[in-house]
C-alpha cells in the first residue's frame, strides 16, 4: 500500500495523527522526484489541505488548496475539470469559515463552466443572497442550474449511445456527430499528453511543445462551441437531448399553467433544500434533513407500504402498519416550508433527488393525524387521514414516477379542516407529467 493510500486510509478512519505524517512525507517525496509544478504534487497538496480542513485548520489548508489550483490551471488550463475540483475544494473551505464573500465568486467560475459541485454551490448562494452579497433572483437561478446540471448524467450516456448509433450515418446530423466525437477523442488524447508531458523531469520538458497542445485544446473548445449552435440551429431535438440547457426560474414560470407549482428538491450530505415554483411566486428554502436523515426517514416510511411484510405479520396480530405521523412528518419536512407558494395548486410537479426519488409523494399526510398508528381494530381510520391527492388537508402533492418530474391533480384547499366538517372534498388524479423544456 502507497503512503498516500496508507494516510487516506487513515484519515477516513478519522487517525489525523497518523495520517498526517504520511501525507507530508508523500508531498516531499513528489515534489523531489517530479518538480513543483507536476499535477502530482497538486494531488499531494490537495490531501494534506483536506486533512487540515477535517481538523479545523483553516489557515493551514487554504495556502495547500491554493497552491494545488495555481498547478493545475498551469498544467491543463483554466476550463479542466481538475481546475474546477481545487476551485471546489477552496470554495468549501471558505464556505466552511463563512467567508462566503470568497467563496461566491469561486462558485460562480465553476457554475460558468458547468462544473459547480451540488454541495459546495448551493450553500454558498443560499447564503450569499441572505447575506445581500447577490440579488436573491440571480441566486435562485444560479442554484437551479447547478441542480439541473447535476441530474443530467444519466441522461448524458443514454444520449452518448444514440450519438454513436447517429455517427454510423450518412446525412448532414451524422456527420456532425462525427465531427464533434472526434474533436472530443482529441481533447481526451491532448489531455492525456499534457500530464505525460508534466510527468517529466523539469530538464526534460518542452514548454514550446506543451503550449502548442494547450493552444490546440483551447481551439478544439471553441469548434465544440460552434457545433453546439449548429445542432441547436438545425437539430434542436437532437441538441435538446445530448445539451439540454438549464432553465431559469422565468422559463420554468412561462411553461407552468394557472394552477400548477413545480417542486424542485436538492438533497446534500449536510443539507437539502427544496425549489417552489408557479407563473406568479417563487421560494428556494432550506430543509433540515440532510441525505443520511432523508435516507433512513423513507426506508422507515416505505417500510409500511410492505404488503408481504403485513402478510406474513398478520397472524401475529401485530402488523406493520402505515405510520400516518411519519408521513405527516414527512410532509412538514418537505413541502411545509414552501406551502404557502404552492398552497393553491391543483397541479404539482415533483422533481426529487436523492433518496427522495424513492418517495410516494402522494402518500405523505399533511395534517397530525390523531393517532400515529392506528390500532388494527380502528384500521377504518386511515380513510379519514388527510392523504396528500384526497383532497381533505391542505395543498396536495404527487406520486413519484420514473422521469422529470410528476403531476397530480389537485383543488385548492384551506390550511385546515374545520372540525365540525367531515365533508370530503373529491379525489384527485394523478398522472405523470411531461418534462419541462424550454420553448
Amino acid at each position: 500500500m502507497s503512503l498516500n493510500n496508507l494516510a487516506l486510509l487513515y484519515r477516513n478512519q478519522g487517525r489525523y495523527a497518523n495520517a498526517q505524517p504520511l501525507l507530508k512525507r508523500a508531498l516531499a517525496i513528489h515534489e523531489k522526484a517530479l518538480g513543483p509544478g507536476h499535477p502530482s504534487v497538486a494531488t499531494s497538496l490537495n490531501n494534506l489541505a483536506d486533512l487540515y480542513e477535517r481538523q479545523g485548520r483553516y489557515a493551514d489548508a487554504e495556502p495547500l488548496y491554493k497552491r494545488a489550483l495555481v498547478i493545475r490551471g498551469q498544467t491543463f488550463g483554466p476550463d479542466h475539470p481538475d481546475v474546477a475540483t481545487s476551485l471546489n475544494n477552496l470554495a468549501l473551505l471558505y464556505r466552511n469559515e463563512s467567508r462566503y464573500a470568497d467563496a461566491l465568486p469561486l462558485v460562480q467560475t465553476t457554475i460558468g463552466q458547468g462544473h459547480a459541485a451540488p454541495n459546495v454551490a448551493l450553500p454558498v448562494l443560499f447564503a450569499a443572497q441572505g447575506a445581500g452579497l447577490m440579488p436573491a433572483a440571480k441566486a435562485r437561478d444560479d442554484a437551479l442550474n447547478v441542480v439541473q446540471r447535476a441530474t443530467q448524467s444519466a441522461t448524458a450516456a443514454a444520449v452518448n449511445q444514440l450519438g454513436a448509433r447517429l455517427a454510423a450515418g450518412s446525412d448532414r446530423l451524422a456527420r456532425l456527430v462525427r465531427d464533434d466525437q472526434a474533436l472530443v477523442a482529441e481533447a481526451q488524447s491532448l489531455a492525456k499528453a499534457i500530464i505525460a508531458a508534466a510527468s517529466r523531469e523539469p530538464g526534460k520538458r518542452d514548454a514550446a511543445a506543451e503550449q502548442q497542445v494547450r493552444d490546440r485544446l483551447a481551439e478544439i473548445v471553441k469548434q465544440l462551441t460552434v457545433l453546439q449552435g449548429v445542432f441547436a440551429a438545425e437539430f434542436p431535438d437532437y441538441a435538446a437531448l445530448w445539451s439540454p440547457q438549464p432553465l431559469d426560474i422565468k422559463d420554468i414560470q412561462a411553461l407552468l399553467s394557472d394552477g400548477e407549482a413545480l417542486l424542485v428538491y436538492a438533497a446534500g450530505a449536510k443539507e437539502s433544500y427544496v425549489f417552489a415554483v408557479t407563473r406568479r411566486s417563487v421560494a428556494w428554502k432550506q430543509i433540515a434533513l440532510a441525505t443520511a436523515a432523508l435516507s433512513k426517514k423513507v426506508a422507515k416510511f416505505r417500510g409500511g407500504l410492505d404488503v408481504e411484510a403485513l402478510r406474513q405479520s398478520a397472524e401475529d396480530d401485530k402488523p406493520p402498519l402505515f405510520d400516518l405521523g411519519l408521513a405527516n412528518e414527512l410532509y412538514e419536512d418537505l413541502i411545509g416550508p414552501v406551502h404557502e407558494v404552492i398552497r393553491d395548486a391543483r397541479h404539482v410537479l415533483v422533481v426529487p433527488s436523492g433518496p427522495l426519488t424513492s418517495l410516494p409523494f402522494h402518500l405523505l399526510v399533511t395534517e397530525k393525524p390523531p393517532v400515529a398508528i392506528p390500532e388494527l381494530k380502528d384500521i377504518g381510520s386511515y380513510r379519514d387521514a388527510a392523504w396528500a391527492t384526497s383532497g381533505t388537508g391542505r395543498a396536495s402533492t404527487g406520486r413519484n414516477l420514473p422521469g422529470l418530474c410528476h403531476r397530480c391533480s389537485t383543488r385548492p384547499t384551506n390550511s385546515r379542516r374545520s372540525p365540525a366538517s367531515s365533508a370530503r372534498r373529491p379525489a384527485t388524479s394523478i398522472s405523470a407529467a411531461t418534462p419541462l423544456r424550454r420553448r
